[in-house]
């Protein structure tokens, strides 16, 4: 199977973007590093906040400090947004991690307009590939436009087993999935849609999109059956691709029939 540097990828999955938005990116295995490189590819189209209703790891390789908003004040961040072009938002850095703001304060910043796109890693899952949510997560915001799912793509390749997914017990719970078990494609598309995992909180307006990451990994006949299989179950994401971000290589994105 053919494959394209990430940058195309990046570039590709912009276009979906349409402005102003509000993309909110869930999930596990790549979050923090496809919204940077997101906010780079969508700076070309105007002024970028990224920030988190969770914590992510403070990115050291960025030069720039955090626009800093406590108690729910934004004094000032639009004179910083248009100042600078890419403002990264929370509302203070402890233990190596930038903690996030209120959703409905990222909601006012999009109806506000205070940037043309806003970012928003809205999930965590410990770096692990795959994960069952609790009642509290993830926090997306209600005024987002596009949601991007990630999965490592570990999932595909390997049993499922507490390394590689983060709340292991609640899939074993409420799907009835075995552990050192290699999960089938029929039960992986129904975590992946269900609204009570993947797509809990994700408004139906919203453009979806499904990104397995780390492909890397796998080998060319597990993509091809993963994403033979998953295109034809899946019925609630519009767009779904196998990338390698680490690598720069995409391997296949493919427009899903949306119900």
């Amino acid at each position: 199977m053919a494959s394209v540097p990430a940058a195309d990828f990046i570039a590709t999955i912009s276009k979906y973007i349409s402005s102003p938005s509000l993309v909110s990116i869930t999930g596990s295995g790549g979050k923090t590093s496809l919204m940077f490189s997101l906010a780079n590819s969508l700076a070309r189209d105007g002024s970028v906040i990224c920030t988190t209703t969770t914590k992510l790891c403070w990115p050291y390789q960025h030069e720039e400090a955090p626009f800093f908003v406590r108690g729910g004040s934004a004094s000032g961040l639009r004179e910083s947004v248009s100042a600078n072009g890419s403002v990264l938002v929370g509302d203070h850095v402890a233990c190596g991690k930038l903690t996030g703001i209120p959703p409905k304060l990222v909601d006012s910043f999009f109806r506000e307009s205070v940037a043309r796109h806003i970012l928003v890693e809205a999930d965590g899952a410990k770096g692990m590939s795959f994960k069952g949510y609790e009642s509290h997560e993830p926090v997306v915001p209600s005024s987002t436009t596009h949601h991007i799912a990630v999965v490592g793509a570990e999932i595909l390749a390997s049993p499922i087993s507490r390394e590689n997914t983060f709340r292991l017990n609640l899939l074993m719970e409420r799907w009835g999935v075995r552990e050192r078990e290699r999960i089938s494609f029929d039960k992986l598309a129904e975590i992946l849609e269900s609204p009570s995992e993947y797509l809990k909180g994700s408004p139906s307006t919203a453009t979806r999109m499904l990104l397995f990451n780390k492909c890397e990994i796998l080998g060319a006949q597990t993509l091809c059956e993963a994403s033979g299989n998953l295109s034809k179950l899946l019925v609630s994401f519009d767009i779904m691709a196998f990338v390698s971000l680490r690598r720069n290589i995409r391997y296949e994105l493919t427009k899903l029939k949306r119900l």
